[in-house]
């Protein structure tokens, strides 16, 4: 475990160097689109290392790692200090986040003898061009997602017209609201994995009696946290509001879908719980039996 830990760290560590020496060359290109620019050479390549040992899941730390850089690359490259509390608020918010979402991904990692079942299912169905499908679906489309859903930092770190607001502390609330659901819910998880006794136990207790996909409910609040800053900030970049809209579709007809299709083949009291507990939000669109 300690090798392949080892391997993602000199992998992640090659990608921000290729990303930052590509960043360096477009001098002069708008700072957005190359910052995309660097974050796509930084994914292909992860999809190498990926590709070297033979597991897609090489990529799976990427969505948490990289947001915090993109806030680092704008915050020490902005010459304002304009929205200096919002600055530092969103700072501490995106590292808190990705802290515990990286440091949770380690923790439940089993090494490079694992790879996540939905692409352990692409190989089966894609063959031969599974690996083209790799590159495209499970690597540059997500990062592509990801970096979306960052937008809004651009106006927080570079472009602020705006002091520190009443939006902002809407924001506030909802990002650290977001932190703690996907906080507690994997803390739900865990505590459940170490106490059950039957494998075919389904977690139904917790914050998970209230939704059946609280840290996907989490994860998709966190990103229009981060709009609200973004829009606070400059309300200019409304239209970053594409970042948490895309988020939210890719969770709603694609990840949701997949896993509730998944757990209903091999779960038999799963049909049950989606009967009795709403999808994503609590106590919206079903009602429990008195």
């Amino acid at each position: 475990m300690k090798k392949d830990y080892a391997t993602i760290v000199f992998a992640y560590l090659v990608a921000a160097l290729a990303a930052y020496l590509v960043g360096k060359r477009l001098v002069g290109w708008h700072p957005l689109l190359a910052v995309a620019v660097a974050d796509q050479v930084g994914t292909a390549v992860i999809f190498g290392f990926s590709m070297v040992c033979d597991n897609s899941s090489v990529y799976d730390a990427y969505w948490s790692v990289v947001p915090p850089l993109i806030v680092v690359y704008w915050l020490i490259s902005t010459t304002s200090l304009f929205g200096g509390l919002r600055q530092v608020v969103v700072l501490i918010l995106v590292l808190v986040w990705s802290i515990r979402l990286t440091l949770n991904w380690a923790v439940r990692w089993q090494g490079m003898r694992y790879e996540d079942w939905r692409y352990a299912d692409m190989r089966k169905n894609y063959g031969k061009v599974y690996w083209l499908v790799s590159f495209f679906g499970i690597h540059l489309v997500p990062t592509l997602l990801v970096f979306l859903g960052c937008l809004p930092f651009f106006p927080c770190f570079s472009m602020p017209r705006n002091a520190f607001g009443v939006l902002d502390g809407i924001a506030v609330l909802v990002t650290a609201g977001a932190i703690w659901i996907e906080w507690r819910a994997d803390l739900d998880v865990t505590r459940f994995t170490k106490l059950r006794e039957d494998k075919e136990a389904l977690l139904q207790s917790g914050i998970w009696s209230l939704s059946r996909h609280p840290n996907y409910l989490g994860e998709i609040s966190f990103w229009w946290g981060i709009y609200l800053f973004g829009v606070a900030a400059n309300g200019k970049y409304w239209w970053t509001i594409i970042g948490p809209l895309f988020t939210t579709l890719l969770f709603l007809f694609i990840s949701i879908p997949m896993i509730e299709k998944r757990m209903v083949a091999h779960k038999p009291a799963y049909e049950r719980y989606k009967q009795t507990t709403p999808m994503l939000v609590p106590w919206l669109g079903v009602k429990k039996d008195s």
